[in-house]
């Protein structure tokens, strides 16, 4: 098992999306997982000029956004639907899209990137404060922590 830490003091240095793109690059990854809070079209614009449009052909991929508040971005969402091999699904939005104000439940306050290879038997987490904008991604002062796990390390299970 591999773990750091990390400080995002804005685009240059260590970013919520810089470490991903390293567990990406590291893995080798053939499934991704995103789950964020809200997602809007920076932040959607800065992940596909990190990884480009390639990303999106070789990587099938399931997000979960939550829309509390009416934060998200529809037309963040719009544009990730017509992306291959993109799932998107949003955290109780059958019911969230009847309430005024998308006044949740219970909050949606996740922000985790899940990177998979399955054929290898390895597995890499991002976990941070950044949502799926630019300034979650790239430019807030954020902090997060990347873990990597194999199967051939004891009780790692897939």
């Amino acid at each position: 098992m591999f773990s750091s830490a990390f400080i995002q003091l804005g685009s240059d240095g260590n970013t919520t999306l810089s470490e991903i793109r390293k567990m990406y690059e590291s893995l080798e990854v053939t499934e991704f997982f995103g789950l964020f809070a809200y997602a809007t079209q920076s932040g959607l614009r800065a992940f596909e000029f990190e990884f480009g449009e390639g990303f999106w052909e070789a990587t099938p991929t399931r997000w979960l956004f939550g829309i509390d508040y009416g934060r998200t971005q529809p037309a963040a969402l719009r544009r990730m639907l017509y992306k291959s091999n993109a799932e998107i699904k949003i955290f109780d939005g059958d019911w969230l899209v009847e309430q005024d104000g998308f006044i949740p439940r219970h909050d949606f306050h996740a922000k985790l990137s899940v990177l998979k290879n399955e054929p290898e038997k390895k597995l890499g987490a991002v976990i941070g404060s950044g949502n799926f904008s630019s300034n979650g991604l790239r430019k807030s002062i954020e902090a997060g922590a990347t873990v990597q796990l194999s199967s051939s390390e004891p009780d790692c299970r897939f």
